[in-house]
């Protein structure tokens, strides 16, 4: 969302926009994937949080107080040198 709202179309013929964002997009999804192994946050944290048992036993594995704000610390400081 941060690389649209910076890059992102203004206007609907507006193409040069669209292919910038999609460049920085997918710099930011190398770069990322390289640090932490992957942009899919099942594959990040090991666990469906869709799926209901799964979702309850990251819960009680306190990953959204642990590893979810280093992965968001990590994402912003990706896009704080990117973008």
């Amino acid at each position: 969302m941060v690389i649209g709202l910076k890059y992102g179309k203004a206007a609907p013929k507006d193409n040069p926009a669209w292919d910038k964002t999609h460049a920085i997009v997918q710099q930011f999804i190398r770069e990322f994937t390289m640090k932490n192994g992957s942009v899919n946050c099942t594959e990040l944290l090991g666990y469906n949080l869709g799926n209901p048992e799964e979702y309850a036993q990251a819960r009680e594995r306190k990953f959204f107080v642990t590893k979810c704000p280093a992965l968001v610390r990590s994402a912003v400081e990706i896009l704080e040198r990117i973008v």
